[in-house]
């Protein structure tokens, strides 16, 4: 029997410690030889040596599977997806051929994305399939008015009409929703803006990601200010002053 060295990446440990176990009772030919919980660890790893089969979770903090996969331009392992939210996810996954895991794990599902991985093994699609995937992904996201932003806690959802702004704050980010409430997420403000990934939202300065929906006015200046509807002040730097104009 053919022996194949795997990779496990999720954010929670007792998942991981599931899903080994599971590959142990239901995959004998399936090797773990490392488990990450942090994902920037495993890209470093991957990177280092790639193995054959990657199990990796959508919904990690600092850079979720979708992330950590736009880092590695080539990929040459194969890939199981791990999920528990995002029903678009796991519809793209599926609509562009790859193998996918719902939480929580049971024997069955398992071995039908095991086995599915494995006959994929002889295909060449890989990297088509996930090219197609992100390509999906970012076509929906342009049109999405609704995000899952993660946090602690798991996600949450937010309407992209309800956020004003988001700020820098060190390599945390929070984000101003428009009833004054706002929420620290700890990604960075480029990480965000990728997730957010909607035309209406203008990165007006290296600290700050504003929805334009909620200006109100323009201050002139060297690069000038932007004032929103509850008069809050926003720094726009000179090298995006006449990109952003020519978006009004």
């Amino acid at each position: 029997m053919e022996k194949y060295i795997a990779y496990i990446v999720d954010d929670e440990e007792h998942c991981t410690i599931t899903l080994n176990k599971l590959l142990e009772w239901t995959s004998p030919n399936i090797i773990v030889e490392k488990i990450f919980n942090n994902p920037v660890e495993a890209l470093a790893a991957i990177r280092d040596k790639s193995p054959d089969i990657l199990f990796l979770d959508i919904e990690m903090p600092e850079m979720n599977g979708f992330d950590l996969l736009q880092e590695i331009p080539n990929p040459e392992f194969q890939l199981i997806f791990i999920t528990a939210y995002d029903e678009f996810a796991i519809e793209a996954i599926k609509v562009n051929a790859l193998a996918y895991l719902l939480k929580p794990i049971d024997e069955d599902s398992l071995v039908v994305a095991i086995n599915k991985t494995i006959e994929n093994m002889t295909s060449n699609r890989q990297q088509e399939n996930i090219l197609a995937l992100f390509n999906t992904i970012k076509a929906h996201n342009t049109h999405l008015k609704r995000v899952a932003i993660p946090t602690m806690e798991g996600l949450e959802f937010l309407e992209l009409d309800d956020i004003m702004f988001c700020a820098a704050e060190g390599n945390y980010t929070k984000i101003v929703l428009k009833d004054a409430n706002s929420i620290l997420v700890s990604k960075s403000l480029k990480q965000v803006q990728e997730i957010i990934d909607h035309p209406q939202f203008f990165r007006t300065h290296n600290s700050f990601l504003v929805n334009l929906l909620f200006v109100k006015k323009y201050l002139k200046g060297k690069g000038g200010q932007l004032v929103l509807k509850d008069d809050t002040i926003i720094p726009v730097s000179r090298t995006k002053k006449e990109e952003l104009m020519n978006m009004f």
